[in-house]
C-alpha cells in the first residue's frame, strides 16, 4: 500500500499549462553530466548542461550576489525553433547594449516559486559554444530532458564589480509537441504480489484525465484497455533540508506518477503495450515485456547491479551499462532486474530523478525493475514520520551500537520519492514493508529483498519477518531450489579505506548470518562499495570445508557511481575469491542443479573487453 503521504491529486493542481499538440511523438533525451571529485563520500554534483555549463563543479547558483531586471532594455531573445530531441538548439540575442566576456545565458523553469537568482544552470556567450559577446549573437544549448516545466533562457550581463547581474532579456523555450509534461516518460515495470499480475508505472505533467494501459498479445492488436490512478509528492512530505526546499536545484515538482496492473495475463509470453490518457497524441510508442512463468517453473535467468548514480564520473559507462544490459535482455535475461539501493543519488535534487529515470527507461520499459533503498535513498536525519512507518529520524545504530555509520545521505529525502516511484511485492509471510522489504519467487529462485537502512537487528520488526519469509522458503526447496537475499550493505567486504563500513559488516553478520546458515542461504547480492567483490560459501568469515554449506556474498555496487579509491586487503578476511574497482553488473542463470553468476565488464579493464565476463561461478546447492 502507499504511504498516506502520497495523495491522489487532480488536473487542477497540473505543473504545466496543457497547450496545442502537433502530431510528431518525440521524446526529449537526458543531458550527459560531468562530475569533478566526490564530499564526504556523497555523489559530486556536476553541471546541468555539462560541457556546455559556464559554472564550475559543483556550483548550485549563479556567480551573483543578486540578479535584477532592467525594464528599460531594448534587447530581444529568440530561440531558433522548438528544442531538438537529437542536436540540441540555439537561442540569439539582439540589441544587448554594453555587452562583455562575463556575461551569460542561463537556464531556469518559469514559475513563482523560483527567484530570479536561480539557474539550472548557464552557458558563457564568450565560450566554445556561442558566437562570443556582442550587440547580437547566440549560444548553443544541448537537448534538454522534459523537467514537465516551461524552460527560459536569460541573458544576464555581468558587473564584476558590483557583483550583480542584470536580466536584459529573455525567452521561453518551446517543446515540439506544444508544452512540456505531455509525454508518458520514465516508463517502467513491476512484479506485484499476484503472478498474474504486471504493474506499470510512468509520469507525466497532468493527472487528469485518467491513466490507462492499452496492451494485447501482438503489437497490432492493443484490444485491452486497463485504467489506473495517479499520486505525487511534494517538499514537506520530505524529512529535512536541502530536500525540503523548492528551487530549481533542490526539490522541483516530479510530475504525476501514474500507476495500472495488467491483470489476468497468460504465463510465460510476451505482451505489448502502450501508456497515455486516452488522448490521441499523449500516448507513449508500443513497449513490450514477458510475463511472470507459472508456481512450477525451476530456470530463470536476471540481471542485478547496484549503485548506478546520475551524475557519475564518465557517464559513458552507463550509457554502455545500459546498452548492453538491453543485449542480454534480448538474450534471454528477461526476467526482472534487482537493484538493492543506491539508485540515481538524487541526493535532494529532484531533477536527478528524472535524468535517472530517462537513462534506464529502455531496461524497465522490459523488464520488472525490483528495488530497495540505500543510504541515499533514505538516511535522514529529520525529525519525522517517513514513509516507511520507522521512528522519527530513521535509524542510526551507532547510538546505540559500538558501530554505525548511517547519517544524511539522501539529504532529506527520506524514502519518499522511491515509494512513489516503485513498488514492493509484499510476501507470503505477514510483516513486508513495501517497497523496504519483500519477497518473491520466480523459476525456483526465492528472492528476499531487505532495507539495510532500517533496524535488522535480533528482535526487530525486519528481522522477525525475515526469519519467518526464510523459514517458510527453506521449508519447500523444491519450488524454492535458491534463495538469494539481496540488500544494500554487505556483510562480507574485504575493501580498504571503508572502516566504517567494515564494522557495519560485523554487525549484520553478528545479526543476521545465522539466520542465513541455519536457511541455507544459498546467495547475498549487495552493492553500497562501488566495486566488485566475490567471496567463497562462507559462515563465520570462513571459508567452509565443502564450498557448498554456506552463502556465497557479491558486491556489485559497480554501475557508476565513483569507483572505490582504496584496494582489497586480506587483513578483513581470507574469503574473498576475486575483487575489482571498476564498472559492471551481474548476470544469473539458474536451473535446479546450479545457480551461475556471470560478473560483465561495461569498460575495458585487464584484457577484458566492455561486455565480457570477467568473473563467474557456479553455486551448487547445500549439501
Amino acid at each position: 500500500p502507499l504511504s498516506p503521504l502520497l495523495a491522489a491529486t487532480d488536473a487542477r493542481s497540473a505543473p504545466v499549462t496543457m497547450g496545442p499538440t502537433p502530431a510528431p511523438q518525440l521524446l526529449l533525451l537526458p543531458i550527459l553530466l560531468v562530475l569533478s571529485g566526490v564530499d564526504a563520500g556523497r555523489q559530486a554534483r556536476g553541471a546541468f548542461l555539462a560541457g556546455h555549463s559556464a559554472l564550475g563543479p559543483g556550483a548550485r547558483s549563479l556567480p551573483f550576489k543578486r540578479v535584477i531586471t532592467d525594464k528599460l532594455s531594448l534587447a530581444m531573445m529568440y530561440p531558433d525553433g522548438p528544442i531538438s530531441t537529437a542536436n540540441g538548439f540555439r537561442v540569439s540575442w539582439d540589441g544587448v547594449v554594453n555587452a562583455t566576456g562575463r556575461d551569460l545565458i542561463s537556464l531556469a523553469c518559469e514559475g513563482d516559486a523560483f527567484g530570479l537568482e536561480e539557474a539550472l544552470d548557464a552557458i558563457a556567450v564568450s565560450g566554445p559554444h556561442s558566437s562570443g559577446p556582442g550587440e547580437s549573437g547566440w549560444v548553443n544549448f544541448p537537448n534538454l530532458p522534459d523537467l514537465r516545466c516551461k524552460y527560459v533562457a536569460r541573458y544576464i550581463r555581468s558587473d564584476d564589480e558590483a557583483g550583480t547581474g542584470t536580466i536584459l532579456a529573455e525567452t521561453e523555450l518551446y517543446h515540439p509537441m506544444g508544452a512540456f509534461g505531455i509525454q508518458p516518460s520514465q516508463i517502467h515495470l513491476s512484479f506485484t504480489k499476484n503472478r498474474s499480475e504486471m504493474l506499470i508505472i510512468w509520469v507525466t505533467g497532468h493527472s487528469s484525465p485518467e491513466p490507462r494501459v492499452k496492451w494485447g498479445y501482438s503489437p497490432d492488436d492493443l484490444k485491452n484497455q486497463a485504467k489506473g490512478s495517479s499520486i505525487t509528492y511534494s517538499a514537506s512530505d520530505m524529512c529535512n533540508a536541502p530536500a525540503n526546499i523548492t528551487g530549481l536545484q533542490h526539490f522541483i515538482h516530479p510530475g504525476y506518477i501514474h500507476r495500472v496492473v495488467l491483470t489476468s495475463l497468460r504465463p510465460s509470453v510476451k505482451v505489448y503495450y502502450k501508456v497515455g490518457n486516452g488522448r490521441p497524441l499523449e500516448w507513449s510508442g508500443v513497449h513490450s515485456f514477458r510475463t511472470r512463468q507459472t508456481q512450477s517453473a525451476d530456470k530463470v535467468k536476471f540481471i542485478m547491479y547496484a549503485d548506478q548514480a546520475l551524475p557519475v564520473p564518465l557517464f559513458a559507462q552507463n550509457w554502455r551499462l545500459v546498452h548492453q544490459v538491453v543485449e542480454d535482455i534480448d538474450n534471454g535475461y528477461d526476467a526482472f532486474l534487482l537493484h538493492p539501493g543506491d539508485l540515481g543519488y538524487a541526493e535532494g535534487s529532484g531533477f536527478i530523478w528524472d535524468l535517472w529515470h530517462f537513462l534506464i527507461e529502455p531496461i524497465t520499459s522490459r523488464i520488472p525493475y525490483m528495488v530497495t533503498v540505500g543510504n541515499h535513498e533514505y538516511d535522514h536525519i529529520g525529525k519525522k514520520l517517513d514513509p516507511s512507518g520507522a521512528p522519527p529520524g530513521g535509524w542510526h545504530p551507532q547510538d546505540t551500537e559500538d558501530w554505525g555509520n548511517y547519517g544524511d545521505d539522501s539529504q532529506g529525502e527520506c524514502g519518499v520519492p522511491v515509494v512513489a516511484r516503485f513498488n514492493g511485492t509484499e510476501s507470503e509471510c505477514p510483516g513486508s514493508n513495501g517497497v523496504f522489504w519483500y519477497s518473491f519467487t520466480e523459476g525456483g529462485v526465492h528472492v528476499v529483498v531487505l532495507s539495510s537502512e532500517h533496524d535488522w537487528r535480533i528482535g526487530s520488526k525486519q528481522y522477525k519477518w525475515l526469519e519467518e519469509d526464510l523459514k517458510l522458503a527453506n521449508s519447500n526447496r523444491t519450488a524454492n531450489a535458491w534463495i538469494v537475499l539481496a540488500t544494500h550493505r554487505m556483510m562480507y567486504t574485504t575493501q580498504l579505506q571503508e572502516d566504517g563500513d567494515y564494522h557495519v559488516s560485523l554487525g549484520m553478520r553478528e545479526n543476521l548470518e545465522p539466520l542465513l546458515y541455519k536457511y541455507k542461504v544459498n546467495l547475498m547480492l549487495v552493492g553500497h562499495q562501488h566495486s566488485y567483490e566475490r567471496s567463497c560459501a562462507a559462515y563465520r568469515g570462513e571459508c567452509v570445508p565443502d564450498g557448498n554449506s554456506g552463502t556465497v556474498h557479491i558486491v556489485a555496487g559497480s554501475a557508476g557511481a565513483n569507483k572505490e579509491k582504496g584496494g582489497f586487503s586480506p587483513k578483513f578476511g581470507n574469503f574473498s575469491l576475486k575483487h575489482v574497482n571498476d564498472y559492471g553488473y551481474l548476470r544469473l542463470d539458474a536451473n535446479p542443479d546450479r545457480l551461475h553468476v556471470d560478473f560483465v565488464r561495461s569498460n575495458p579493464h585487464d584484457g577484458v573487453k566492455a561486455g565480457q565476463v570477467w568473473d563467474s561461478v557456479d553455486l551448487l546447492p547445500w549439501l
